[in-house]
């Protein structure tokens, strides 16, 4: 599974967040988990931050 950390200035609902996984998925033939900055605490966070590969 491929974790994606989703740090962008666009406001995507969940439905867009879901529905972007879907089509990763469908593509690329693995799983797919996209988490915004929100979804973590703020240690978890830092640590995510300080460690993501920007795409």
């Amino acid at each position: 599974m491929w974790t994606f950390w989703w740090s962008t200035a666009e406001n995507l609902s969940p439905f867009d967040l879901a529905s972007l996984e879907l089509k990763l998925e469908a593509l690329l033939g693995v799983k797919f988990d996209i988490r915004t900055p929100g979804d973590f605490s703020a240690a978890v966070a830092q640590r995510v931050s300080r460690d993501e590969r920007r795409l």
